[in-house]
């Protein structure tokens, strides 16, 4: 997702197409599904540099669980919203797979 200028709403507005929707909010599957979007420069070069010792990504990620949502009333897209205080990084991750292991939804 493309970040456009300084302000990002709280929380992200996000169309998902309905088929990765559903797939998301099934609440039946083994293991637990989030979703994650990045929010980018429109510019490439403002969040992604390239050299032969490293490949780094900028700026950040927010995710969300949308297990058991609803099923949407529209056609093609259903808007989803990401809580800016969600954080998609290493620590959180660690922390969604104890909560998996110990049987809490995300």
């Amino acid at each position: 997702m493309r970040a456009e200028g300084p302000a990002i709403a709280d929380p992200i507005a996000y169309a998902l197409d309905l088929e990765t929707y559903d797939n998301l909010r099934d609440p039946l599957v083994a293991n637990p599904r989030i979703l994650v979007v990045v929010l980018v420069p429109a510019a490439e070069s403002e969040w992604l540099t390239q050299s032969e010792r490293e490949l780094a990504m900028s700026h950040c990620g927010y995710w969300v669980s949308l297990k058991s949502k609803p099923a949407s009333k529209n056609a093609t897209s259903q808007t989803v919203y990401l809580p800016r205080k969600q954080i998609f990084s290493p620590s959180a991750l660690q922390a969604m797979m104890v909560n998996t292991a110990n049987g809490v939804d995300l």
